[in-house]
């Protein structure tokens, strides 16, 4: 069984290979793991640069459509094809993409369709300037409104001029999916691994809701945005994996 394996923002290949090597080694031996950096050049994730030495990159750094979209051919450039959501939503009858997935400390995906998600740019905007981190978050910025389709969208209450290229990819506007909108499940067994001190808790939890309960293995250790070197922790870790892996092949 193969493995590809993306690191977070602000992090590296060498980064995650590190912090992964511990319950990796009580995986089994057949298992293989390929390692790539994002294209872009990225300041550290907290912490990280007092533990890890850089450089530091990420996949994208403006989280727009556009940018979104290029780092999706990136990726498929190394899988050739698309990613997990889009390949579900463009070839429904189609094999799965991936036989499971595993996230740790992961967030809400990203899109790069107008046409899914919601749209979350004024949360990235300041003083006219796109972030790739949220900067701003009032509290009624949010409005809900229904298509005639019976769909559920957000539409954030925001006029700053966005452009759009050729393909309808805004290259400034931020969209994502959120599961209390969005009917996209990923329907492939995965595993959530985060922490009970993590900040960014909500987000991994909020990921989980994107994916299918039936098929979900879930993991909360006792650290934080990390993986802790604890061996019980590891071995936790190997379970779910394990348990994941199981029904990949109950699906197979």
């Amino acid at each position: 069984m193969k493995f590809l394996c993306l690191h977070g923002k602000g992090t590296s290949a060498q980064i995650l290979e590190v912090q992964t090597a511990g319950f990796r080694a009580l995986l089994p031996e057949h298992y293989e793991y390929r390692f790539f950096d994002g294209e872009e050049d990225s300041d550290s994730y907290p912490a990280i640069s007092s533990v890890f030495p850089g450089p530091y990159f990420c996949y994208y750094k403006d989280n727009s459509m556009k940018s979104v979209k290029a780092a999706h051919e990136y990726v498929g450039e190394i899988i050739e094809d698309e990613v997990i959501l889009y390949h579900q939503i463009e070839h429904p009858l189609a094999l799965p993409l991936f036989r499971f997935a595993v996230f740790i400390c992961g967030d809400l995906p990203f899109t790069r369709s107008p046409n899914l998600g919601v749209d979350v740019t004024e949360q990235y905007i300041k003083d006219g300037v796109m972030h790739g981190d949220v900067v701003n978050e009032p509290e009624q910025i949010v409005e809900m409104k229904r298509s005639a389709s019976g769909r559920s969208s957000l539409k954030l209450s925001t006029d700053s001029g966005y452009t759009s290229d050729e393909e309808g990819a805004s290259t400034r506007t931020v969209r994502r999916f959120v599961p209390e909108i969005d009917k996209e499940r990923i329907q492939i067994p995965t595993v959530h691994i985060y922490g009970a001190e993590d900040i960014d808790l909500k987000k991994s939890l909020a990921l989980t809701e994107m994916c299918d309960e039936r098929l979900s293995e879930k993991y909360m250790h006792h650290g934080g945005h990390s993986i802790p070197r604890a061996e019980d922790v590891h071995q936790k870790i190997v379970e779910v994996v394990q348990a994941a892996a199981v029904k990949s092949e109950l699906m197979s």
